[in-house]
């Protein structure tokens, strides 16, 4: 979960795992708190979840709801976070 993803530092470290995961072990859903460019969804072959109009409790409910084994905070507590979601 991330308002980073485009454009900030904190891409870079983001884009450089994204490709390279092996999806028979595991899925990764990328839950974005920025604007998202139509080029950008599904980037490397991951769903997003566009969560900038969403309330906190309604973003924790769709993470409960897709099962969610391991949510990743990649905002900390800069601009966009989503903590209270956590």
């Amino acid at each position: 979960m991330s308002a980073d993803f485009f454009e900030h530092a904190a891409a870079d470290f983001i884009h450089s795992f994204l490709p390279h995961h092996e999806p028979g072990l595991y899925a990764i859903t990328c839950y974005c708190n920025a604007p998202i460019a139509e080029a950008s969804r599904g980037l490397y072959g991951h769903p997003w979840r566009d969560i900038r109009a969403l309330a906190d409790a309604h973003t924790a409910s769709l993470v409960e709801q897709a099962a969610i084994d391991v949510l990743v905070d990649l905002s900390g507590p800069t601009r966009g976070n989503r903590q209270l979601a956590f």
